[in-house]
């Protein structure tokens, strides 16, 4: 799923949206199953989004207005949906760490949709879509055998909104706190992958059977786990 390089790639400016909406089931997520062809994170469940494009930078060099236009864009791309950039709220920033072949500075934008808003994929580079429950079984949605694959930031993103009943608790809560930035290390295990970011004991030395605070996703066998003691 990931591509690992032995180069350290230069760093693509990118944006991501998280579109909610308020059910009878609760607060629901659009994810967006990546075609299995493309050779980078084919196959797998992402909010919609992508890298900055030229006609997106325009006049300003303000990355975050760049952002909030690339997003739209992306998302009228690959979902059909036309949002508008001054409902986006900053949610996330998420840096690809070293050792990954294609790497990216990624804005995570939140903002919520009605329940009757038409999701239209272009069968190439989306093949599918899903509303997905956010609720306390997050945790048991990502593997083979549910048929979904996450990145961890779309994992841990959805974590954190788990935490949320509605669209309208979550916008309150993103307006009084600033958005989390995540530059994880990488570190290659026997068994698969192991994501360090910046609170956890080891994110210096590299050495993760470091007694102390712990901050970390583990990749095995496309399955994550999320371990947070901040």
């Amino acid at each position: 799923m990931i591509e690992i390089s032995d180069t350290v790639t230069p760093l693509r400016p990118a944006a991501t949206v998280i579109l909610v909406r308020d059910s009878n089931l609760g607060l629901e997520v659009l994810l967006l199953q990546r075609s299995a062809a493309i050779k980078h994170m084919g196959g797998i469940w992402v909010f919609p989004g992508g890298k900055v494009e030229a006609s997106d930078e325009g006049n300003t060099e303000d990355i975050l207005m760049v952002s909030h236009r690339t997003a739209v864009r992306e998302t009228l791309e690959e979902t059909g949906i036309n949002l508008s950039s001054k409902y986006l709220h900053p949610f996330s920033h998420w840096t690809t760490p070293e050792g990954v072949k294609k790497r990216f500075s990624t804005w995570f934008f939140v903002t919520h949709v009605d329940s009757g808003s038409e999701v239209v994929v272009d069968g190439s580079e989306i093949t599918d879509y899903r509303w997905i429950k956010v609720s306390s079984h997050v945790s048991e949605l990502n593997g083979e055998s549910n048929g979904i694959r996450l990145a961890p930031p779309t994992f841990i993103s959805l974590l954190e909104l788990s935490n949320f009943s509605n669209s309208l608790s979550l916008l309150k809560a993103l307006g009084a706190r600033d958005p989390m930035f995540f530059a994880p290390k990488m570190i290659s295990l026997e068994d698969g992958l192991c994501f360090l970011y910046e609170e956890d004991v080891a994110y210096i030395s590299l050495e993760i059977d470091t007694p102390g605070m712990r901050h970390r996703t583990y990749m095995r066998k496309n399955v994550l786990e999320y371990i947070c003691d901040v």
